[in-house]
């Protein structure tokens, strides 16, 4: 995973830091430059494109999420995405400060939150892929994309050093949206 992204995993990381530490609109070319000794016109170049940016941080969540996950032939689909997904929250929890600035900057910046919010979407195909789920992908894509909301809401108040709060929500949703999925599969069936 390291030797994939190298400099750039640097780069978000450094990102990130100055989010936690100066908020969104304090991640500047100039701290970015000092923070990774990179020339100015490359930090520049680095964060002019928001959803560039966007997806990168979300790639590089998935792929630290991904680094130390074994699938197991054991487990359903809803239990090999919780794992997947609390994976994912672990790497959150890591840099909550940061994620959560960019969060609150998102929230008054439009061109922010699109940017974000398609950057995680094109991630739930890989965490269906990771998962070894062959759906139809619109439909558990949508549903999958709600149960990740849902659960980041509660995990952006969860205050728990084990994020009990968080993996509550995350089997909740990811048990309701398993339901629905047997009711459409059911219901193509009884139509087909």
């Amino acid at each position: 995973m390291k030797s994939k992204a190298g400099k750039q995993w640097v780069m978000i990381e450094a990102v990130l830091t100055l989010a936690a530490d100066h908020g969104w609109d304090g991640v500047t070319a100039n701290r970015l430059a000092k923070k990774t000794r990179t020339p100015l016109t490359a930090s520049a170049t680095f964060l002019d494109d928001p959803t560039r940016l966007m997806c990168m941080i979300a790639e590089y969540i998935t792929a630290n999420a991904h680094d130390g996950y074994k699938h197991d032939p054991r487990n359903n689909p809803r239990e090999a995405l919780f794992e997947l997904m609390m994976l994912r929250f672990d790497i959150l929890q890591r840099h909550r400060g940061g994620i959560l600035a960019l969060h609150r900057a998102a929230r008054s910046d439009p061109r922010l939150l699109t940017a974000m919010l398609c950057a995680v979407h094109a991630q739930l195909a890989v965490i269906l892929k990771t998962a070894r789920i062959t759906p139809p992908p619109w439909a558990i894509e949508a549903g999958l994309g709600t149960v990740y909301t849902l659960a980041f809401c509660v995990w952006r108040n969860d205050g728990s050093a084990d994020l009990a709060p968080t993996m509550a929500a995350l089997d909740r949703g990811l048990r309701r949206a398993e339901s629905a999925a047997r009711f459409m599969l059911k219901q193509e069936r009884a139509n087909g």
